[in-house]
């Protein structure tokens, strides 16, 4: 096999940053995929650490029989970002699909600008908070001012029931989610001194465990899960806590999220894909939980409005409220297939489009839907073997007058 000049340097890029597994031709076989975790957004920094997955394949079992995935990551803005992941399909031979996940994340740098419509981070105001300080405490309150510092330790565990399986597939989503949060990092207790985070937060409860339970239905139609071309992946759950169930915190939650995938050639190497998600919280939450949204995508790493995955192109949760509606579309482009060393690579050249609005709580919402938050943009994407996605993303938003923000992550978004 002769390589060309771009294949030879894919080749050694790969070979130097990931453990490729060769994918059998037998009914069962174990593949490797994994490259190191050096990556960069803007509210985070640079990254480094690893990313990497060990897959089970087995004859009739889409997209794995059992998949597990660990992550490693911390960043130049103090951020550590770790977890061990394990999926299986039909697990214990029963139509069941079992996920769980445990991991530890903590940032001295998370963005806080206010709830939902009143978020500015204008300089000025910090400016004159720091008035009666000078020289270096002066520079750092100021840093500061817009951020909190916090630390959570969780574990999931996410099941999913076949109900009925077509064309697609009826699913019952039954998951459990258990987070401690700590404000503070492992050399200070409590938000910084002064900052506008803990003026908002002063008398309210911020540290604790919060324990979720989440009921709903899944319909699922996609053909090819982490990397879809076509179909649709629709659900809907209702979600809450209670001392009842030993949270801190008692709230009620739904989430509705649909997912459309349209190829416009045979090849489906033009597709058309976009996510419409609706999601409600009542209660009282910590910041960083008001931030998350419900459904299968809680055991990822989604917040909104802004950042990697929702509001790309608007600093990560500047944005935050308990009423989200969002709107996401992209307009994908396989571009180049090939094979190397039995793996299969597909490049994939994205433009995409987030839009958002969010309300503090109910007694907002007619102030705060006002505003309408867009992000939008480009990237690339690498398909490996159709199971391992490297994003690279670009985005800019008149929300932060058109300041690009890069993102390299793994995972699509939808």
């Amino acid at each position: 096999m002769r390589l060309s000049a771009v294949q030879f340097v894919i080749f050694f890029f790969f070979a130097a940053c990931g453990v490729v597994g060769s994918p059998s031709d037998k009914p069962s076989s174990i593949r490797f995929s994994g490259v190191p975790a050096l990556g960069f957004d803007p509210d985070n920094g640079f990254g480094f650490g690893a990313v990497g997955a060990m897959y089970v394949d087995k004859e009739n079992y889409r997209p794995y029989q059992m998949a597990l995935g660990l992550k490693v990551y911390l960043t130049t803005k103090g951020v550590n970002s770790h977890a061990i992941q394990l999926d299986q399909v039909r697990a214990f031979g029963l139509p069941l699909r079992l996920t769980t996940r445990l991991g530890f994340f903590s940032t001295i740098a998370q963005n806080y600008c206010g709830p939902a419509s009143d978020a500015q981070c204008a300089m000025r105001d910090a400016e004159f908070a720091a008035a009666e300080r000078v020289n270096e405490e002066r520079e750092k309150f100021i840093n500061h001012y817009y951020q909190n510092r916090f630390m959570s330790f969780f574990g999931h565990v996410a099941s999913r029931w076949l109900l009925w399986q077509g064309q697609a597939k009826l699913e019952l989503m039954l998951a459990y989610r258990g987070n401690y949060y700590l404000t503070g990092d492992f050399k200070h207790r409590g938000p910084y001194e002064d900052s506008l985070y803990q003026k908002d937060y002063l008398n309210q409860k911020t540290d604790g465990y919060l324990s979720t339970l989440e009921l709903g239905l899944m319909l699922d139609k996609r053909d090819n899960e982490p990397a879809p071309t076509s179909g649709y992946w629709l659900e809907t759950s209702a979600r809450g806590g209670s001392f009842l169930i030993g949270s801190a915190w008692d709230y009620f939650g739904s989430n509705a999220a649909l997912r459309f995938y349209f190829p416009l050639d045979d090849d489906h190497r033009l597709v058309i894909a976009s996510q419409t998600i609706a999601d409600v919280i009542v209660g009282d939450l910590p910041f960083d939980a008001i931030s998350r949204i419900g459904g299968s995508q809680a055991l990822s790493d989604y917040t909104a409005i802004g950042g990697q995955h929702i509001g790309r192109g608007i600093r990560e949760q500047r944005y935050v409220g308990r009423i989200k509606f969002i709107e996401q579309g992209e307009f994908r482009y396989n571009f180049w297939s090939f094979s190397l060393l039995r793996q299969q690579f597909d490049l994939n050249g994205a433009v995409m489009a987030d839009l958002g609005m969010t309300a503090w709580d109910f007694s907002r919402f007619t102030k705060d839907m006002q505003h309408v938050y867009l992000g939008f943009g480009g990237g690339l994407r690498i398909y490996w073997n159709k199971t391992f996605v490297i994003r690279g993303d670009l985005g800019v938003s008149p929300n932060e007058n058109f300041s690009p923000k890069f993102y390299l992550v793994v995972g699509n978004v939808f």
